[in-house]
């Protein structure tokens, strides 16, 4: 077998395995059997509240890494309700000048102040560029940066808040 060969084999290996252990701990239920996530969830559940005005268990967050950043869209799931989906473009314009001078510190009180990327993020509090725009139903913030440590403490920090979206809205 070539040296390449192996290398190839070797990073095979290691993608695969890094799946496997991003599976298994995005995969964590709510259950009596696991209380740290449980309650992490419901906190997180019950802070969402106190951060967005919008009907959090009536909406998507999507959380998509770009190659400069990364792009949240929130729309809400309720057809025809302009009144949630003024209250999600209020919000997301508001965060966007909050993000955009440095202050990280609303998804911190939903999500905990140790979620992943958010020290760099702070660390570097002008460093990312934050983009409101309103799409149908909801709006997106678009983060732009230069620089592949903040760009992976972006889509650390969207993989965080995906995940934990995900879970409030679990059974």
């Amino acid at each position: 077998m070539t040296e390449q060969r192996k290398r190839l084999r070797c990073a095979a290996v290691a993608m695969i395995a890094g799946l496997v252990f991003i599976s298994a701990s995005c995969s964590r239920t709510r259950s009596p059997s696991n209380p740290s996530t449980t309650d992490h969830h419901q906190g997180v559940a019950a802070h969402s509240m106190e951060v967005m005005p919008f009907d959090v268990n009536s909406t998507t967050h999507r959380f998509e890494p770009t190659q400069r950043g990364l792009i949240e869209t929130v729309v809400t799931t309720t057809r025809d309700d302009p009144h949630q989906v003024a209250l999600i473009q209020e919000h997301l314009q508001h965060e966007a000048k909050l993000f955009n001078a440095g202050n990280w510190d609303d998804p911190a009180k939903i999500h905990g102040d140790d979620m992943p990327g958010l020290a760099e993020l702070r660390a570097h509090p002008t460093a990312v560029t934050v983009t409101y725009s309103p799409v149908q139903g909801g709006a997106t913030l678009t983060y732009t940066t230069n620089g592949q440590m903040l760009i992976d403490a972006l889509h650390n920090w969207g993989r965080a808040q995906s995940a934990d979206h995900d879970h409030t809205r679990s059974p």
